[in-house]
């Protein structure tokens, strides 16, 4: 959880700097939110590639996006875990701009 705090407190800093201008903790929730939304996205669309190309749905001939399947797995396994990580300190942040 510690990690998620730190990565919530400055994706909180970051919301705070760009949104500067607006005093409304509302629309600074929202741009967390949607941005959390599209992390989490972002995890679950990799995650059915890489059930696609287990499947032999993609990469059938041994390539997928130019690289060999195990390469393009692993590369989605390390997006996965960044979104979802990312994702969660979006939702940890939305939660302490709301406070």
């Amino acid at each position: 959880m510690c990690l998620i705090d730190c990565l919530g407190q400055g994706f909180e800093a970051a919301i705070n700097t760009v949104c500067c201008c607006s005093d409304s903790s509302e629309s600074k929730a929202n741009v967390a939110k949607v941005s959390a939304g599209l992390l989490a996205l972002t995890a679950i669309v990799s995650f059915i590639l890489i059930i696609l190309i287990c499947t032999g749905v993609l990469g059938a001939s041994g390539m997928t996006f130019g690289m060999s399947n195990v390469a393009a797995v692993l590369v989605l396994v390390v997006t996965i875990l960044l979104s979802m990580f990312l994702s969660g300190a979006c939702f940890a942040a939305k939660r302490e701009i709301l406070r």
